[in-house]
Parts: structure tokens; sequence; C-alpha cells
């Protein structure tokens, strides 16, 4: 039996080369439009979660200086030291206002309690040598 070759023309050849290196640049460019596309939609998606997480915690905080601000002993506690003259700081930090923040503080799992007066005067802080500064 025969052997039968076939000879390839040079200018077929370079065609299918090129066909190929069109074929994989096809391929890269439609996977660097899927990339892009996730990385969008995962950016989004987490630009939108930080948003709803921020206001989340803004409510909290705002219902737990709510619900210490109505406690009767809290509020008797910042009228007096609102009706004096002048705040004495040392007695600020070892009064009775600093150990309710930090019973809040610590029965809440807070990260800090901070109460002011109406003129926005600290008369608790979580560092207590700041209480009596504006």
């Amino acid at each position: 039996m025969g052997k039968v070759l076939a000879r390839v023309p040079d200018d077929a050849a370079a065609g299918s080369g090129a066909r190929s290196s069109f074929t994989g640049r096809l391929v890269l460019t439609q996977l660097l439009v899927v990339v892009s596309v996730l990385a969008l939609a995962f950016g989004a998606a987490g630009w939108l979660q930080r948003g709803t997480v921020w206001r989340q915690a803004e409510e909290e905080a705002l219902r737990v200086a709510r619900v210490i601000a109505a406690d009767p002993v809290v509020r008797e506690r910042v009228a007096e030291q609102s009706a004096r003259a002048v705040l004495d700081p040392a007695a600020l930090r070892a009064g009775p206002l600093q150990k309710a923040a930090e019973a809040y503080r610590s029965s809440a799992d807070l990260l800090f309690v901070v109460m002011t007066d109406e003129h926005g005067l600290r008369l608790t802080h979580p560092t207590p040598s700041s209480s009596a500064a504006a």
C-alpha cells in the first residue's frame, strides 16, 4: 500500500495561527469582562451593606443613649451637677455618674459611655481624667 502525503500550503498554516491567536484574545476579553462585572457587583453590594450596617449602629447607639437618659437616677445626678457653678473633676471621676456609666458600659457590652450636661460638658468619660471638659 502506498502512502499519501499531503502538503499544506504555507499561507494556510499561517491562517490557522492567526485564527488561534484571535480566539485566545476573544477568550481573554470575555474573561476580563466577567471579572470586571463581578468586581463591580461585589463592590456595589459591599458599599450598600456598609451603609446598612452604619445606620443600624447609629440606631443602636441612639437607643442605648435614650435608655440611659431615661434612668431617673442618672437624670437626678446630671441635674445636680448642672446646677453647680463649678464642676469638680476629681469628684466626677470617682462619683456616682462615672460609676453608673461604667456599669452601663460593662452590662451592655458597650465600647464607652459618655454623659454630658445640657451645656455639653462631659460629666463622665471612658478615660476618667477627661471628665468635666468641653
